[in-house]
């Protein structure tokens, strides 16, 4: 290839030096500095025939394609694995769901997207964007907090997981992010059963407690701007073992109630304590908040039935489509403009809780714990 480019660049210019006579020795020295006494090594293969070789087309591409093939592997695999997933969803779509069921949740693929988004720029699960959104829409607590443990489910324990481990093996801790989930999931058993979660004052009040935790974590980070310089590990010592289980107890508890908690918790303890990289804290608060949603999602859906299905399968379309579009708005966004956006959303929805939980009752003389 180097022989063939030189050629054509070369090769017009010393025809013409040569034609006019301004040529009188060797054109490749004539090129070369006047220091030089001979060509430079590189242009030796250019003197030199080209050796036939035998290659099919497949010898071709590899060889084009060099150290970028593992690269190119990986991008394909992803791309088949979520075209594979898109078309057991629209299956499942078409199969289970009448043509009403579908109309009714036309929104969702768009939600599904922006969630993807949001998450993938913040120290949270899709259930942040999802449980307020499905309240604004009049659907009950208990079918919000059941749709956002199936939709964290399917984005992050299962596409997340393997898009994070397609993308950035090295981040995953794989212990770490282990330990919070198994002991999250016990914890998310017992919120889950015995918590109560038929009624909406105590599951929204402490979902919007949470949120403007989150919301103040944000504003400080954005303020110190400290986490991304980071590059601490946490280490495996009973000390630390025995933080993060009883961190992701409480964070498990959440998760069960209130479908988020453990990511944020997990992201807060390892920054702040130990100081990881917010990356490699993102990118394992992740996969926590999909493997640790699996166990109460489950009860939810053979004890109780209350996961709304077309919403969560209408749902998980956008979530696809998200994980590919999501990377691509938030550099173009920036990161730090979506981080505000989200501060903003959260406080709304704190703004809103506290409207209907207690001004609105208070207002027609009803009684605030009902």
């Amino acid at each position: 290839y180097q022989r063939r480019v030189r050629g054509v660049i070369f090769d017009p210019v010393v025809y013409f030096f040569d034609s006019v006579g301004l040529c009188e020795q060797d054109h490749r020295k004539t090129l070369c500095p006047e220091t030089m006494s001979s060509p430079p090594s590189s242009w030796q293969k250019f003197d030199e025939d080209p050796k036939p070789e035998n290659k099919n087309l497949w010898g071709e591409v590899v060889e084009f394609l060099g150290p970028q093939r593992d690269h190119y592997r990986q991008y394909f695999f992803g791309l088949i694995f979520d075209l594979v997933g898109l078309l057991v969803v629209v299956i499942l779509i078409l199969t289970l769901l009448e043509g009403e069921e579908i109309a009714d949740a036309w929104y969702m693929p768009l939600l599904g997207i922006v969630a993807s988004t949001i998450s993938m720029a913040t120290p949270a699960g899709g259930g942040i964007v999802y449980f307020p959104v499905l309240t604004l829409l009049k659907t009950s607590t208990e079918k919000a907090i059941a749709f956002s443990l199936a939709s964290q489910f399917v984005g992050s324990g299962i596409f997340g997981t393997v898009n994070w481990m397609r993308k950035s093996w090295s981040s995953i801790v794989l212990w770490l992010a282990g330990l919070v989930s198994v002991v999250g999931s016990g914890a998310s058993v017992i919120s889950t059963l015995y918590f109560p979660q038929d009624q909406k004052f105590a599951p929204r009040l402490t979902f919007s407690i949470f949120s403007l935790f989150l919301a103040i974590y944000i504003i400080y980070g954005l303020k110190k701007g400290e986490l991304s310089n980071q590059s601490g590990q946490v280490p495996f010592a009973s000390k630390s073992v025995l933080l993060l289980s009883i961190t992701s107890f409480i964070g498990g508890l959440l998760v069960g109630y209130i479908s988020v908690g453990i990511d944020t918790i997990f992201f807060f303890i390892v920054c702040s304590v130990y100081q990881m990289d917010s990356r490699v804290a993102t990118v394992n608060s992740v996969l926590i908040i999909g493997w640790t949603s699996f166990v109460p999602f489950m009860i939810r859906l053979l004890k109780d039935d209350t996961v709304p299905l077309n919403l969560w399968l209408m749902n998980i379309v956008g979530v696809v489509f998200g994980a590919r579009i999501g990377p691509i708005i938030n550099k173009k966004v920036g990161r730090r403009r979506m981080l505000i956006f989200f501060v903003i959303l959260l406080l709304l929805e704190v703004i809103r809780t506290f409207i209907e939980l207690f001004i609105i009752p208070l207002a027609n003389h009803e009684d605030i714990l009902q």
